[in-house]
């Protein structure tokens, strides 16, 4: 799907790794724990044999780094602490105490930063001329493989149900052809971008003939929303084109990148001591 596409990128979020919970792989002598395998599967949204092969890519990555003499300069991580800092709208000192306040050290946060910048320069070094620049015919194929996915809503037509009762308004809900007392009910249009963020996103989300979850708006009043059709604007091939180039480039790198390390996983050494559920 084009949206994953856009997703597509081998990251490791910053983990402040500790050795907690025991060793549970071993690649080519380079312990990964339990403890590191559960926090990335959670920090990063990804099944634990997802969380695994990342991290023993993470493994042989900064082995390759070494190997290849790629050094991170003392400059290079205070400057990606800068821009940290300016990510969260804070100066540096104000960020350096936050991540004190969460229990981090600033020498870990350096050591991480200083791990990720060796990696982003290996992986620029094994990508390097590698990628050719995808041709208006390579998008348009791309384009009308994913056609679908670029209708873009504008506006919902919905009943809406108002009550100062939850109850009430939950009953409604449930009988919607009786009359119950308390509750108000009206067809409207909602154009998405006039109306709340939140909302608009419920509202998407919410399938055509399928109610929303009751919200509540002020004057402790209570409202749910029927969705009875979906009008949608359909994104051309040229506006959407920036960002198929992107998704392009992205699917080839990445392809790239795990057929590179794919290599050095099969001449790896990777003992598996306990694998967690």
């Amino acid at each position: 799907m084009i949206k994953k596409l856009f997703l597509l990128g081998l990251f490791v979020t910053l983990g402040f790794s500790r050795m907690v919970g025991g060793v549970s792989i071993v690649v080519n002598g380079e312990p990964i724990t339990t403890f590191e395998i559960k926090d990335f599967a959670q920090k990063n949204h990804v099944s634990i044999n997802d969380a695994v092969n990342a991290l023993i890519q993470d493994k042989l990555a900064g082995e390759e780094a070494s190997k290849l003499g790629i050094a991170v300069t003392n400059s290079e991580v205070e400057k990606a602490i800068e821009s940290l800092a300016k990510r969260n709208g804070l100066s540096v000192d104000s960020f350096k105490q936050r991540v004190r306040q969460e229990g981090k050290s600033i020498y870990d946060l350096k050591q991480d930063l200083r791990k990720q910048i060796q990696k982003d320069k290996l992986y620029q070094r094994i990508l390097a001329g590698s990628i050719k620049k995808p041709t208006d015919e390579d998008l348009r194929r791309l384009y009308a493989q994913h056609k679908d996915e670029f209708n873009f809503p504008t506006k919902v037509d919905v009943i809406q149900y108002v009550a100062t009762d939850k109850s009430s308004l939950r009953q409604k809900m449930k009988t919607p052809a009786f009359p119950i007392d308390g509750v108000s009910e009206g067809k409207t249009s909602l154009p998405l971008n006039a109306i709340p963020p939140a909302l608009a996103q419920t509202l998407v989300k919410t399938k055509v003939g399928r109610y929303t979850p009751i919200l509540m708006i002020g004057g402790g009043r209570y409202v749910a929303f029927k969705v009875l059709k979906k009008h949608t604007k359909h994104i051309s091939f040229e506006e959407v084109k920036p960002k198929l180039m992107m998704a392009y480039l992205g699917e080839r790198r990445q392809a790239k990148l795990i057929e590179y390390f794919e290599k050095k996983k099969s001449s790896a050494t990777i003992k598996v001591i306990r694998k967690p559920n």
